[in-house]
């Protein structure tokens, strides 16, 4: 008896945390604060605190903090129904242009990816899905998945790129890819000779693991090495950066910490299939990583012809818009003059979060392959973002299919024709 009872105080004082913590959260407002570089860290906490903030993590990258300040009545109800709020408003006595401060951002979280559902009305076969873009499929049956003699299986997409024309001579061995996301199945069969590890940006102290399946089903992607299913660069290191939760969502900072690990990491390629609402502070983190040197690939985003939006429409990103298997522009693809190539994003076959492969459509599903081909490029000797994207550049070609103005950039990138640097090749 007593020790019921003792449970149950336990778990009456578990809720009352929770329920504490989720009054508190309702009634705290989550900003991005930016201050004039070189502002000192402890410079920012103590301007955030005199004006009854606190701060929750620094934001170095872009010279700035998360920190929560207490929500007026009225601006909760304006959270409640979706109203945008002023910059200047939910941080206590800071605004911006005063004190150091140069920005002062909402940072809720929403969702930011850039996956559709598969069109299940003419949903083909696994067979079909293989045999897409000319790939002679395995037979389906005991041999297909696994089985020792078997070859690997080449996804419709990878073949589509020719990224098998180039493993002879690049299969991206050790180049350094991020893929900001829900996180990695750094168990999987086909991704776990590759994977390294990575941050956990949404609960810091948490492992960098998936628990949506989004985020294993781009990196298998970019570089699945398996009999089961391999991807465009089945010898690069993948690295596991969650910025995004378990139902897709993140906070701009979430995607700032990201990409301040892949600097700080010494990342060469970041994967985003994500995307989010321009803000200040996600621009001048973009620019600051490309200025790192690490290459930022993006999702040019699944409006069905909208503008092409951020962090792809930033200067620098390369911006993928999506094929068909038809070799016509996905008809959930955006479009515009940001867009820099078009790859395969519609029902593309990859890593399925606790094993197999599953299907998945987005322009999510198109980056990673021009991730892939970044990493080859790295492997044949490109040794920074202007050399790689002379290199992919030349290697594109228009896809006749494609008559929509902004609908594919330079084109469909053929790896077999990526050339090495001028001085040779070196095989990775």
């Amino acid at each position: 008896m007593r020790i019921r009872k003792g449970l149950e105080g336990m778990l009456v004082a578990a809720l009352l945390a929770l329920s504490g913590a989720a009054c508190a959260a309702q009634n705290e407002i989550s900003k991005i604060v930016l201050f004039a570089p070189g502002t000192p860290p402890e410079v920012r906490a103590a301007k955030i605190e005199a004006a009854g903030g606190r701060v929750k993590r620094q934001l170095d990258l872009v010279d700035g903090v998360e920190a929560v300040f207490p929500a007026s009545e009225s601006a909760v109800l304006a959270m409640e129904k979706g109203t945008p709020l002023p910059a200047e408003q939910g941080a206590g006595g800071l605004s911006e242009g005063r004190d150091g401060v140069s920005g002062i951002e909402s940072n809720e979280r929403e969702n930011v990816l850039e996956q559709r559902a598969p069109s299940f009305g003419s949903f083909p076969s696994v067979r079909d899905f293989l045999n897409r873009g000319g790939a002679e499929a395995p037979a389906v049956g005991g041999v297909l998945l696994g089985a020792e003699d078997a070859e690997p299986v080449i996804p419709w997409g990878v073949t589509a790129v020719k990224a098998p024309d180039l493993w002879a001579r690049s299969k991206g061995r050790g180049v350094r890819i991020g893929i900001i996301d829900t996180g990695i199945d750094g168990e999987h069969a086909a991704l776990k000779e590759n994977y390294r590890g990575g941050y956990n940006a949404v609960t810091e102290d948490g492992a960098p693991t998936d628990d949506h399946g989004h985020g294993t089903h781009v990196a298998g992607t970019v570089a699945a090495n398996s009999r089961e299913v391999i991807g465009v660069a089945p010898e690069a290191s993948l690295y596991s950066i969650k910025s995004i939760d378990s139902r897709g969502q993140a906070a701009t900072a979430d995607i700032i910490k990201g990409l301040e690990w892949a600097v700080k990491n010494k990342l060469q390629v970041v994967n985003m299939s994500l995307r989010k609402p321009h803000t200040e502070a996600l621009e001048l983190a973009v620019a600051r990583t490309l200025a790192a040197g690490v290459i930022i690939v993006a999702a040019a985003g699944n409006g069905s012809g909208a503008a092409v939006e951020a962090p792809a429409r930033y200067a620098g990103v390369i911006a993928v818009s999506a094929s068909n298997a038809d070799g016509g522009l996905a008809d959930f693809s955006n479009k515009g003059p940001e867009v820099a190539f078009i790859a395969p994003g519609a029902e593309v076959v990859s890593t399925a979060m606790g094993g197999g492969v599953t299907t998945k459509s987005g322009t999510s599903m198109a980056a990673p392959h021009v991730a892939g081909l970044v990493a080859l490029a790295i492997g044949l000797g490109h040794a920074d973002g202007a050399s790689v994207r002379r290199a992919l550049d030349g290697a594109a070609a228009p896809l006749p299919g494609v008559t929509e103005e902004g609908g594919q950039g330079g084109g469909m990138i053929d790896a077999g024709r990526i050339a090495a640097p001028r001085g040779g090749a070196r095989a990775r």
